[in-house]
């Protein structure tokens, strides 16, 4: 649906989503100038009730900083979650109309040991 393509209009895989949380953390090799780019991303450009970088949400947990994206569009839903201090990175991706934010939480406090 032509719409929602800014909201939905990312198409990738589980295994594309996992390649690109392990590039932000440093886990993979990019190319300098878009390593550049990841890390400004992941920089603090807004504080309010939430503090969030480019396209990353930023907040402080027991076990370090996290970085997450979540989104839910046409019956589709993900999350994306990261924390540079344990290296730790869950996505989950689903098709429901549900949020899979609690799911992805809980997997990223048993990754990541307080």
């Amino acid at each position: 649906f032509d719409a929602l393509q800014a909201a939905g209009g990312i198409k990738s895989t589980a295994r594309d989503m996992i390649r690109y949380l392990a590039a932000n953390l440093g886990s993979m090799p990019v190319e300098e100038r878009l390593a550049e780019a990841m890390s400004l991303a992941l920089q603090q450009h807004f504080s309010g009730n939430r503090t969030v970088g480019l396209g990353w949400h930023i907040g402080n947990t027991t076990y370090g900083k996290i970085y997450d994206h979540n989104g839910l569009v046409g019956g589709y839903c993900s999350t994306n979650i990261i924390c540079p201090q344990t290296k730790a990175g869950v996505v989950v991706l689903a098709n429901n109309a549900g949020s899979v934010d609690a799911l992805a939480s809980a997997i990223m406090r048993i990754l990541s040991p307080q």
